[in-house]
């Protein structure tokens, strides 16, 4: 019985990808796929949940949020942390065809962004709050100011500034 990181998104990024890679690669050694990595951080998701629910429910309760939101927040979260690995330039440097400066981390919360923009976890003086991105954006390393001139200079110079409309 496939489950939806089976059958939907391993499909999307398989038809994405289909006539460059095989495979869509999270990591090259071991070789693990992008799909793989996924389940494996899902599957331990309910562990996670259990060890840390009663902060998870002092969190809710300050802050107001109903703990089912904040639970789908966090699933979210788990999934789309690595997204931008299925990029083409992520592929190419997973693969070591292409080397350079690479963020999949500030990469993947252009993904998630979208689906949540317009309903944010909570806000502080009228300014939406969104910490799963800032989760996603720093699992690998501190967030600076450098952080995102450097990205956005990367970036194609004639789109606008992803970050500006969120940080």
């Amino acid at each position: 019985n496939e489950g939806f990181f089976d059958k939907e998104l391993g499909n999307a990024f398989q038809i994405f990808w289909f006539m460059m890679y095989k495979k869509i690669l999270a990591k090259s050694d071991p070789c693990i796929t992008l799909i793989q990595h996924i389940k494996d951080c899902l599957s331990v998701f309910p562990n996670v949940l259990k060890w840390n629910s009663k902060l998870i429910k002092l969190m809710a309760e300050r802050y107001g949020i109903e703990k089912d939101f904040l639970i789908q927040r966090l699933f979210l979260t788990v999934a789309f942390h690595d997204i931008a690995k299925a990029t083409k330039n992520f592929q190419a440097k997973v693969r070591k065809e292409k080397y350079g400066l690479e963020s999949h981390a500030l990469s993947s919360i252009e993904f998630l962004y979208p689906i949540i923009k317009s309903n944010p976890i909570t806000a502080f003086k009228d300014m939406q709050y969104y910490p799963e991105l800032m989760s996603i954006a720093s699992h690998h390393s501190k967030l600076t100011k450098h952080s995102f001139e450097t990205y956005n200079k990367l970036k194609n110079e004639t789109q606008p500034s992803f970050y500006t409309d969120i940080f």
